[in-house]
């Protein structure tokens, strides 16, 4: 059976993995819960009880000598924390940044200043002083320091970075544009004294209007060559469809005029057909 202390440590180990978590990785919280060893909505649950006031859930973080808090107080003090630490990283990113040195597809890695300085090569460095891997350098654990190279950060990102983080130091004035637009132009005025209906005015007598006129009363006084049906009432109708005459009666086809030669119609005649008498080839039979 798993006592009260048991079982407040371990939740208190929990909730400190996930700080530590959301402080140095990301700030979501359900990776956080999986990657602390829980399941992704175990967080929300501890969020209420400690809310509730869970004495489980009492924890000292980031310094484990700090008075204990609850889990959920210290989940707003970690936000805090993040916000500082984006910052720096922020304004780390705006001077420079930093990327890994590939040289035709390998990783190269940092030397060691002091090492090169010793040893010449990498045998007498480790026939005499126990040096594995001349010359490079090494972190705690053993493993080979990556070479960096910095590259500066554009100018129009320092602009907008001291604009967002210095906006209080006069970095971030009010835009205010001032546009003056002269506009210049002449309008020229037709027909002014042209009244509301164009019917009712005088046009001019032009030899084109003469002639139109004249092709419109021959089109009024003989009609279209094609008349619209209308009926009784003078109002436009569908053309009245005439009966469709019938099929002309089927009519007997002569017989076919016989060959000379020929016994009756079918009879083939001529150099196709075969001299009479002998045997046929195909049937046998007498022909």
């Amino acid at each position: 059976m798993i006592g009260n202390g048991e079982k407040r440590e371990d939740a208190a180990t929990v909730c400190r993995r996930i700080l530590d978590y959301l402080l140095t990785h990301s700030p979501k919280y359900e990776p956080a819960c999986r990657a602390a060893g829980r399941n992704s909505k175990w967080i929300w649950s501890a969020i209420k009880k400690s809310a509730d006031g869970h004495p489980d859930y009492m924890l000292s973080w980031p310094d484990p000598d700090d008075e204990p808090e609850q889990f959920c107080d210290l989940l707003i003090k970690c936000r805090r924390l993040w916000n500082l630490r984006f910052d720096a990283s922020l304004r780390h990113s705006v001077e420079q940044t930093e990327l890994p040195c590939i040289v035709n597809g390998e990783q190269q890695w940092r030397k060691d200043a002091l090492l090169l300085a010793k040893w010449d090569n990498a045998e007498d460095a480790y026939r005499i002083g126990g040096i594995q891997d001349w010359p490079y350098e090494h972190d705690e654990q053993g493993a080979r320091i990556p070479l960096m190279v910095p590259i500066p950060a554009a100018a129009a990102l320092k602009v907008h970075a001291a604009r967002s983080l210095l906006a209080h130091g006069g970095w971030n004035p009010a835009e205010a544009k001032t546009i003056d637009a002269h506009i210049g132009g002449q309008v020229l005025v037709v027909q002014a004294h042209r009244p509301a209906y164009a019917r009712d005015v005088e046009q001019p007598d032009t030899p084109l209007r003469r002639d139109l006129a004249t092709r419109l009363a021959e089109l009024r006084a003989r009609g279209p060559a094609n008349p619209v049906p209308r009926d009784a009432n003078g109002l436009r109708t569908i053309p009245k469809i005439t009966a469709v005459p019938p099929d002309p009666p089927e009519t007997e086809k002569p017989d076919p005029v016989p060959r000379p030669g020929a016994r009756n119609a079918t009879e083939r005649t001529g150099p196709s057909k075969p001299p009479p008498g002998g045997i046929s080839l195909t049937t046998g039979k007498h022909t």
